[in-house]
């Protein structure tokens, strides 16, 4: 039955206690009881120009760290949250990303088949607000995203309510990213930008005899929050370019992950972002997914060794199509469109100036039949490697190889650039009520 057919509910919309450009903080009132279902509405930016949202991010990418917090004890969090959404918002079948997604968050990942037989976006990513329509409540709202904090917070999906009798002083922040590269496509502008005041949407429980039932029946909850972990991989920009045109070398990486020592970790996933910034972008314009690209490489081979014993056999990971599908077992729906992992489709005609097609590999909106043959610039960028440990780490250790080619074309220095590989993990926690004090403790 739906809370909502329920009498003693009131649905509250509560603005920021303290708000800037840096940061939002929501406080809940004391001596209230609220379900879980805790979300955030009007996610967005006021802009000058009109720009659209990363079509992988959506309204997202302005999102940098969030909390939930008890008189200053952190309940849950998520850091480099628009990263991880970016990347969940993936782990969805087709439907979802173009029925739900594209609207609820504003990304651009829906796909359909057009009258042609081509793959096309199901929609052009929605534009981000901007200060000429600001003032037009109905113009506003058709770019301002929506997120239920289950994503970012997953102890919210395993309780039933927040009594802030019992969880006082209630909080949830939201640090905002100050790079306007995670947001948007196009940074063209250097006009003024700035967060559009967002919303905390909260069903309070009015109904005193529930709320008793519910403070009554409280029992401990295990779940598994979301925790981030970074390895940087050097670049070898410098030597590719100092290759033979037939030359290569192998470049091996072996670096121990220290984040997740003494914490039982269940599903784990790597992604291999540029690790510099300005790379995403070329002349302020970002390079298909910009900043939320894992890129491919060549030659790859990836393990990891857990306690002292490689988790994978052999070698590794040592195929791209592996790769999915072991990330696939181990997220489910992996929603992208096809080759968006490999290097290449087939010979990667670029044309002359070796650049490629924004959108997709077909579609018909290029200025020339030689540009339409380009390859699409987010060929290569969804290259993840997902899996599950479901043990309590003591040593992690990664271990990976590529091949480094000659690669003076700027567009095909990822098989070379600084890799910044983002380890995203879920770790086992409990909370607990001992003598009316909330403990939050690892397992």
């Amino acid at each position: 039955m739906s809370v909502y057919s329920q009498s003693g509910i009131k649905t509250r919309y509560l603005f920021p206690h303290s708000f800037n450009s840096h940061a939002a903080e929501f406080k809940l009132d004391n001596h209230t009881a609220y379900y879980s279902n805790l979300r955030i509405a009007r996610l967005g930016e006021l802009r000058a120009d009109a720009g659209q949202y990363n079509p992988m991010a959506g309204s997202y990418g302005i999102l940098k760290n969030v909390s939930l917090t008890s008189n200053g004890k952190v309940i849950d969090s998520l850091r480099e949250a628009h990263r991880y959404l970016a990347f969940t918002n993936l782990m969805n079948d087709n439907v979802h990303q173009a029925c739900v997604l594209d609207r609820e968050a504003k990304t651009n990942l829906g796909l359909v088949i057009d009258s042609s037989n081509s793959v096309v976006r199901a929609a052009t990513g929605p534009s981000n607000v901007t200060t000429t329509n600001a003032t037009a409540v109905d113009e506003r709202n058709k770019f301002l995203g929506y997120l239920p904090l289950h994503r970012c917070f997953p102890v919210l999906a395993n309780i039933a309510a927040l009594d802030t009798d019992m969880f006082p002083n209630l909080t949830v922040r939201i640090e905002f990213e100050t790079n306007p590269l995670f947001a948007y496509v196009s940074t063209t502008t250097t006009a003024s930008q700035g967060q559009v005041e967002p919303v905390l949407i909260c069903d309070e429980i009015r109904d005193p005899a529930l709320r008793m039932q519910l403070q009554k029946s409280f029992q401990p909850v295990v779940w598994s929050s979301i925790e981030h972990d970074l390895v940087q991989i050097d670049s070898k920009i410098t030597e590719a370019n100092a290759l033979g045109d037939t030359d290569s070398v192998k470049q091996e990486v072996n670096q121990k992950m220290l984040g997740f020592n003494d914490k039982y970790v269940s599903r784990i996933v790597f992604a291999k972002a540029e690790a510099d910034l300005a790379r995403n972008a070329v002349a302020g314009k970002a390079i298909g997914f910009g900043p939320y690209a894992s890129y491919a490489g060549f030659n790859e081979v990836f393990n990891v060794r857990l306690n002292g014993s490689n988790l994978l056999p052999g070698r590794g990971i040592q195929n791209r199509n592996a790769a999915l599908m072991l990330l696939s077992d181990t997220y489910g729906s992996f929603g992208m469109c096809p080759m968006d992992n490999q290097l290449s489709v087939g010979s990667e005609s670029q044309a002359a100036n070796n650049t490629r097609q924004a959108g997709l590999r077909d579609e018909t909106s290029a200025a020339s039949a030689t540009a339409q043959d380009r390859q699409s610039e987010k060929v290569g960028q969804l290259s993840y490697y997902g899996m599950s440990l479901e043990d309590k780490v003591q040593d992690l250790q990664i271990s990976f190889e590529r091949t480094i080619l000659k690669s003076t074309v700027d567009d095909k220095k990822q098989l070379s650039c600084g890799i910044a590989l983002h380890a995203f993990a879920e770790v086992r926690k409990s909370l607990t009520m001992e003598n009316g004090q909330m403990m939050v403790s690892y397992l």
